[in-house]
């Protein structure tokens, strides 16, 4: 568990009035955490920022124990966004 920072991470959220898309570029600092799930594939990282109003609110982990990745889809259910983060 620890600190977490979006810089440029768009949110897609609708207009209450309208229900027209809206696209907004999140940057800002938060927290993320880690509970072991029971199987290799439902294995996800939960991250929470203040500063976006609709975040992604889990991030699907995969790779080896070396070489994780985690990876979320933000926006549009028909044109997702993937975002990937990898350790340097």
């Amino acid at each position: 568990d620890g600190a977490a920072v979006a810089t440029r991470i768009d949110t897609f959220d609708y207009a209450v009035d309208s229900f027209d898309p809206l696209v907004r570029a999140c940057t800002g600092a938060g927290t993320w955490s880690y509970d072991p799930a029971q199987g290799p594939y439902s294995q996800q990282v939960d991250v929470s920022i203040d500063a976006c109003p609709v975040a992604t609110d889990s991030w699907s982990l995969y790779g080896t124990h070396e070489s994780p990745k985690l990876f979320t889809f933000i926006g549009d259910p028909d044109s997702w966004e993937l975002y990937t983060l990898r350790r340097d």
